[in-house]
């Protein structure tokens, strides 16, 4: 087991004390376990690059974690009022499309294959992340109206064409190009 590895798994961990202070609706709680959880996204892929502790576990687990934590986020706010449901919509639409993406891909090239994360997919999210933190940020700053709304809107544009660009990739994959997605 690596270190990246299991900076990840505590990320995991934090996810059930992350969703009890959004359904408590203690939103600087959950802000301050958002941080904390993407301080370790940031710090484990860190470590993982620049000391070579790279993993195919670690490959699967810190999407699979960061998926967790930003839909539980969209979910639960949405739930609470705070998002629209169209933006949460948008978000486990593109994450359930990526999941049957992969799965359909599987089943007709019959292998695994390998979802490494494009500029634009990791453009996408950063910026669902920065919406969560404005969300929940709201009891240390209040944004105007016209702000938040800025936010799910660039939000909204990211996750669907960086879902866009994952079906297009998968096209040309199953098309006969090897080297995608």
């Amino acid at each position: 087991m690596t270190l990246p590895n299991i900076i990840t798994g505590l990320r995991i961990l934090l996810l059930p004390l992350f969703i009890v202070f959004l359904v408590q609706a203690e939103l600087f709680s959950a802000f301050l376990v958002f941080i904390i959880a993407g301080i370790t996204d940031a710090l484990d892929g860190f470590i993982a690059r620049h000391y070579g502790q790279t993993s195919q576990l670690g490959a699967y687990l810190d999407p699979l974690a960061d998926k967790l934590l930003l839909s539980s986020a969209f979910l639960l706010l949405t739930l609470k009022n705070f998002v629209p449901p169209w933006v949460c919509v948008l978000i486990v639409l593109r994450d359930i499309m990526i999941l049957i993406g992969v799965a359909l891909a599987f089943l007709i090239k019959k292998k695994a294959i390998q979802i490494g994360p494009s500029k634009l997919s990791k453009t996408n999210t950063l910026f669902q992340i920065l919406t969560v933190i404005i969300v929940l940020g709201q009891d240390l700053h209040k944004f105007p109206e016209y702000f938040y709304q800025s936010a799910f809107w660039i939000t909204a544009f990211f996750t669907v064409s960086s879902g866009v660009h994952y079906l297009y990739e998968w096209l040309k994959y199953l098309g006969g190009d090897e080297d995608h997605p």
